[in-house]
């Protein structure tokens, strides 16, 4: 994973794509193979309605856009993060991880998508997705070869399965009497 150079800090980076008509939220920096990748998430508000996207650029420049990612109205982009799943005896998978929630219903909920990177190309569709979590996904971290995701009221551990059907599968859980974030 990279830092960003501290020439580029994250509010620099921010005040640099305050150009789009959309507002920026948040931004991260990985790279992948020597290729620099950033992500930015973006939100609007019409009526009321908050729309979001997550747009994937080569590079500091924004002016090479790899991806746009859409959300449905009203699902918020809350967390951003670069996963590794890089194991003993196991190919390395490079994705970008985003997790929503959906900020209109009395029941919450959310989703973690996954967007695979192979080699240096960005896969533009999400080659997993896990939907009608039961809450928010607020956080997300990999740690040693595993993401760990906070949603709602638990800490979840998953791995990603290599076979005929590659998936994500849940390993571990710690339920807490917070909201995790």
């Amino acid at each position: 994973m990279c830092t960003i150079p501290e020439e580029l800090s994250k509010e620099a980076l921010l005040h640099r794509i305050r150009g789009f008509a959309e507002t920026p939220r948040d931004i991260i920096v990985f790279t992948v193979n020597e290729i620099r990748f950033v992500a930015v998430s973006f939100f609007t508000e019409n009526e009321n309605v908050l729309q979001y996207s997550v747009r994937v650029f080569y590079d500091f420049t924004f002016h090479e856009l790899v991806h746009i990612q859409n959300f449905t109205p009203n699902e918020a982009v809350l967390t951003m993060g670069f996963v590794n799943f890089k194991r003993k005896l196991m190919e390395p998978h490079d994705f970008l991880a985003i997790g929503t929630g959906v900020v209109e219903d009395t029941e919450p909920r959310g989703r973690l998508l996954l967007f695979e990177i192979n080699g240096t190309m960005f896969i533009p569709h999400p080659f997993r997705f896990i939907s009608g979590l039961p809450g928010p996904v607020s956080a997300i971290q990999a740690v040693d070869g595993y993401l760990i995701a906070a949603i709602l009221f638990e800490v979840k551990v998953f791995t990603y399965v290599e076979d005929e059907q590659p998936r994500l599968e849940p390993i571990a859980f710690y339920l807490g009497p917070y909201i995790t974030n």
